[in-house]
């Protein structure tokens, strides 16, 4: 049977929580493993409905989406054992620090080096808390104290060879 496994609905108008809430609860969102969201207004709410009725997902593209938080973010990725790839370029609600952090986590996914759950409990567990703005106390975003078997993209602090010259 054709199924819709890809769908690329970024830059178009009206694409927001409540178009994503329709498609995510259809039957396409079963088979759905690819979604281009960049430049839409969705929010963090689209991707607790992605997380919940997407389980197949493995390439999510909301580039440009200022609206989405990072603890939803990194919820969404850590839930979801088959994405890997999440494009976050441009979303000014999403740190460097946490892009780096999904990578890392995307990227030890895709090497199987570790299960997801089992890195949740673990950058859980040694996340610094910071307060945010409204004077709450949250789980800072990786880039902060990270166990060093956790992360990986650690800068370089050797010089690196030059290439010989001719």
């Amino acid at each position: 049977s054709k199924q819709l496994r890809n769908l690329s609905v970024g830059h178009l108008p009206d694409i927001d929580d409540d178009a994503i809430l329709k498609l995510a609860v259809s039957t396409a969102g079963t088979a759905l493993q690819s979604l281009a969201l960049a430049k839409s207004d969705i929010t963090s709410r689209s991707l607790k409905v992605l997380k919940k009725h997407c389980p197949v997902l493995q390439r999510l593209d909301i580039s440009d989406c200022h609206e989405i938080r990072e603890t939803a973010l990194m919820e969404t990725v850590l839930d979801m054992p088959h994405l890997k790839l999440c494009q976050v370029k441009y979303c000014r609600g999403i740190s460097t620090h946490t892009q780096l952090y999904i990578a890392q986590v995307l990227s030890s996914r895709a090497l199987g080096l570790e299960d997801p759950q089992s890195l949740k409990r673990r950058v859980s567990a040694s996340a610094p808390q910071v307060s945010d703005s409204s004077g709450s106390t949250r789980s800072a975003p990786a880039g902060g104290n990270i166990d060093d078997d956790v992360c990986c993209c650690r800068t370089n602090t050797h010089s690196v060879p030059s290439s010989p010259s001719s």
